[in-house]
């Protein structure tokens, strides 16, 4: 059974995938419906507006989640009993204020959004304003920016837009996945021992939206990429072949999906 969990403002939406039998379209595409198995109200730190982006599961069951403005230090999510209301609570050091700043060498707000980890256990955000990369290691505390040659890429972050870039991330098999959200969406692909692109490609639902593609947030699981479209309402897997790229549409979140979602273009 796969699982996933969404956060929208301050509510935690915990979604069970295979609630209903698997659907297989003419094109052999499995698609699946999620229903909400938990609905859980978070508790606001000292009653301050918290906007959350990204979650991490732990290997101790611990979730994770961060704010974007404000902070951007990691928070844990404790559930109480019941399961109907959790606290925030501060989980380590890591992308504090202070490092933030004292790596950009200023003292202009942050704009952090999602959460990886590495083999080694170091966490990883996106600034989206700046277009950066933190990485911190919990171990020593020490938080640096990757300097990531992104060449060609660059022509894909809005000029216009400083709220539309990189929205989620992923870590898998030696790279790095960002997602550039909206405007000109794209999934870019970072080798982690060199700091350069190595590919960028899109994964896109067939069934369109009036309000165009938006990824939402990305995660790595069981040596697949999983993608979170904001405005299709869907989760896709894609599978990344040298070459390539198969995709299926594995969870929907509210409407019946038709369409097969198995769009998926390298650039």
């Amino acid at each position: 059974m796969i699982r996933a969990a969404l956060s929208v403002g301050v509510l935690l939406l915990v979604l069970v995938g295979c609630k209903t039998p698997q659907n297989t379209s003419g094109h052999g595409w499995p698609k699946h419906r999620l229903q909400a198995a938990q609905i859980t109200s978070l508790n606001l730190p000292k009653g301050q507006q918290f906007d959350a982006s990204g979650l991490w599961l732990l290997d101790t069951g611990e979730l994770l989640t961060l704010r974007n403005t404000r902070d951007s230090i990691l928070y844990r999510i404790d559930f109480l009993p019941g399961g109907q209301e959790a606290n925030l609570r501060p989980f380590n050091d890591c992308f504090s204020n202070d490092s933030l700043r004292a790596v950009a060498g200023d003292s202009k707000s942050f704009d952090c959004e999602g959460i990886a980890r590495d083999e080694q256990g170091r966490f990883y955000i996106c600034e989206e304003r700046r277009r950066w990369i933190f990485r911190c290691d919990p171990v020593t505390g020490k938080t640096e920016r990757l300097p990531i040659v992104w060449g060609t890429a660059e022509d894909y972050f809005s000029s216009a837009d400083p709220n539309a870039s990189l929205e989620g991330i992923a870590i898998g098999n030696g790279k790095l996945y960002v997602a550039n959200e909206r405007s000109s969406a794209v999934i870019i692909e970072v080798d982690l021992a060199s700091l350069k692109v190595t590919k960028k490609f899109v994964v896109q639902p067939a069934k369109s939206s009036f309000f165009g593609l938006h990824y939402s947030d990305l995660c790595w699981f069981e040596n697949q990429l999983w993608v979170l479209c904001r405005q299709h309402r869907v989760v896709l897997r894609s599978i990344l072949k040298p070459g390539r790229c198969w995709m299926n549409l594995i969870m929907a979140t509210s409407r019946k999906i038709s369409a097969t979602e198995r769009v998926c273009r390298w650039g």
